[in-house]
């Protein structure tokens, strides 16, 4: 597509500016997840940044940004956003918080 048909826009919420009005240093970033067949990078994800590309700004999921500032402010979120999704996990066995551990703590049987 040219930039007429479509007007890129940085990513970044607090910025916006429009490819078609600066057309310089912009950049592409996504995140590719490495194939889960692979067996030394088993469902593993990395941000990419390139230069602009207009066939790779076209792909589902590409973020653009128009310039390194945006482009970092960019990866960060996608960095934040796939590689540590909060998981709820179970308080293990000999945490300071569980009983068990307060019951060694106190003085219970040895």
């Amino acid at each position: 597509m040219t930039k007429l048909a479509n007007p890129w826009k940085c990513d970044n919420p607090t910025c916006g500016i429009l490819r078609e009005n600066d057309a310089n240093h912009w950049l592409i970033i996504r995140v590719w997840v490495i194939d889960p067949d692979s067996r030394s990078f088993e469902g593993e994800s990395q941000v990419i940044i390139s230069r602009w590309n207009g066939e790779l700004a076209e792909f589902e999921g590409t973020k653009h940004a128009c310039g390194i500032d945006c482009g970092l402010k960019i990866a960060a979120a996608l960095i934040e956003a796939n590689f540590f999704k909060p998981s709820p996990s179970p308080v293990p066995q000999n945490h300071p918080g569980s009983a068990i551990s307060s019951t060694r703590e106190g003085g219970g049987n040895e």
